[in-house]
């Protein structure tokens, strides 16, 4: 029971939420266009008395905690104190419900946190700038890695010529009496043969 003074109807949200609004007519007035018809959701989740039309104005749309990380710059920590509806993960695969948070109410914070529109865009910057430096190490690393890798194969194929190349020039034959086998050494490459005389 709202009272006389509410006038209760329930409508579906665009199909992007997914939200059930519930509208009531009440001495609350739109803060866009003071229209008396207010959605009761958003007035009690996020304390802003809003239309469905002017719901539609730029910075009254929900936002998720995902999106308005990565597009304000914020931590979870900076989305604390701020009021959200939540609603089932549309991807079954995350169990955790998914946060919906007042877009103008997200700008807010960004701009304390930042220093106004300015400071997010050059926090942004800074970020792609952090993102391409990243970028740019990794492909130097993979680079180094692919000459480094071309060195050790040209090595072999160079120590596989040569050997097929060379011709041993053996020095004086050794005897070992205790494990009776003869040895003997290449003076020029170092290869070393051992073997026994019957």
């Amino acid at each position: 029971n709202f009272g006389s003074n509410w006038h209760l109807q329930v409508q579906r949200s665009p199909a992007s939420t997914g939200v059930w609004w519930t509208m009531e007519t009440s001495t609350s007035h739109c803060e866009g266009c003071g229209s008396l018809s207010v959605i009761r959701n958003i007035q009690e989740t996020y304390g802003v008395s809003v239309c469905t039309v002017c719901r539609k104005e730029p910075g009254y749309r929900l936002v998720t905690r995902t999106d308005a990380k990565a597009k304000y710059l914020l931590q979870d920590q900076d989305l604390q104190e701020l009021g959200r509806i939540e609603k089932p993960h549309p991807n079954k695969l995350y169990t955790r419900p998914m946060q919906l948070f007042l877009e103008k109410q997200v700008q807010g914070v960004a701009w304390i946190k930042h220093g106004g529109e300015e400071g997010i865009e050059t926090a942004k910057q800074k970020q792609l700038d952090r993102r391409i430096e990243k970028s740019n190490a990794k492909r130097k690393n993979v680079q180094k890695q692919m000459r480094k890798e071309k060195k050790v194969k040209q090595t072999i194929q160079e120590q596989i010529e040569r050997e097929k190349e060379h011709v041993h020039e053996f020095g004086e034959e050794l005897y070992d009496d205790e494990e009776d086998v003869y040895r003997k050494t290449c003076m020029t490459c170092g290869l070393k043969m051992e073997y026994e005389k019957l």
